[in-house]
């Protein structure tokens, strides 16, 4: 049996895939029967992420003394059960000024990867997801019940070759959701900006768009796998994935919701009083809106020590693991198969305490 690593640096590789989304379709997952229900969940879990001194080397391995110390997650359960799972699975969050850093440990007797395509249907593969939310996306998570459908979020798939597909979404229509300053690939009439009506669940939160055609700045990601990749004649023990997302990319989620904030305020403003003073405000609210924007002051970029945002790991695995199983894994679960529910991404608090 041998140990495989993936270069940090293959993201930066790969083409993007044909067959991304045009304007005006709704992108769907093919075969995904929607609902409008889902089961009870219990609230988020909640998490502690602590700060490293040094940046993590990014080889994919989770061999450094600081991912070594830091808290892992609870093992993932069945996303939408809720139930335990056959295979381990775990994450761990650290963070620096400078860098987000996601690592999760994967059991797998029999690692496979077939997609080599950058933003390739990446969960068609095994993969690892990560989600990171902006608080109006998320909420305040009080009531897990209760829709939000405001602001910003961002998914990265990740598989055993270290091929990502990532897309950045924004809740509602609104033809500048990051402001009318964003580069052009964030405004939802660019070509590849698509409706979104969720995967397996029809959010009360309505539609969102989906932008194809954004990369994170300065993303990172590397793989290592513990055994030997497509060789069905030898059996693994799993892989790791890396990931260092740097926080000067992800102001992008703190300017989603200062639109959506100063969008929201406007229109209360204008139904709260005819006056000319009300309407003048409101005006002026909704002109901040739809232009330059600046980031949502609740939303520190980096994070504040004690702040906390939403982030969610999850695992989707191409044959199940027996007849209950969903076939995605996650660090919280969601009720319903779909990973695009912001209210129930685990809580991260961000401490200032070094791993």
């Amino acid at each position: 049996m041998s140990d495989e690593s993936v270069p940090a640096d293959r993201a930066d590789g790969p083409d993007r895939a044909e067959g991304t989304p045009a304007t005006g379709e709704v992108f769907a997952v093919e075969g995904v029967e929607k609902t409008r229900e889902r089961r009870p969940v219990a609230a988020p879990p909640e998490y502690t992420a602590l700060r490293v001194a040094e940046p993590p080397a990014l080889d994919g391995r989770l061999a450094a003394p600081c991912w070594q110390r830091a808290p892992r997650s609870p093992r993932f359960v069945d996303l939408v059960s809720g139930a335990s799972t056959a295979l381990a699975t775990e994450a761990a969050i650290l963070w620096d000024d400078g860098n987000l850093y996601v690592g999760c440990w994967v059991e797998q007797p029999e690692v496979t990867a077939t997609l080599t395509e950058r933003d390739s249907e990446i969960w068609r593969d095994d993969d690892v997801e990560l989600f990171i939310a902006g608080p109006d996306a998320a909420g305040d998570g009080a009531d897990v019940d209760v829709a939000v459908g405001r602001g910003a979020y961002y998914e990265l798939e990740v598989n055993a070759f270290n091929t990502i597909y990532e897309v950045l979404f924004a809740w509602g229509r609104s033809r500048t959701p990051f402001g009318a300053d964003a580069p052009p690939e964030l405004h939802a009439d660019h070509p590849q900006a698509v409706a979104f009506d969720g995967v397996g669940y029809a959010h009360p939160g309505g539609l969102r768009t989906g932008f194809w055609g954004w990369d994170l700045p300065g993303l990172r990601t590397a793989v290592h796998v513990d055994g030997t990749l497509n060789d069905p004649s030898t059996v693994d023990r799993g892989w790791t994935v890396e990931i260092a997302v740097p926080w000067s990319s992800l102001e992008v989620l703190a300017r989603a919701d200062a639109v959506a904030g100063a969008s929201s305020s406007a229109a209360s403003a204008s139904a709260a009083s005819a006056s000319a003073a009300s309407a003048s405000a409101a005006s002026a609210s909704a002109a901040s809106a739809s232009g330059a924007a600046a980031s949502d002051p609740r939303f520190a970029v980096p994070p504040n020590p004690g702040d906390t945002w939403r982030i969610e790991v999850s695992r989707f695995n191409v044959a199940k693991h027996g007849a209950d199983d969903s076939g995605g894994w996650s660090w919280s679960p969601h009720g319903v198969w779909d990973s695009h529910l912001p209210e129930l991404f685990p809580r991260v608090r961000f401490s200032a305490d070094e791993v």
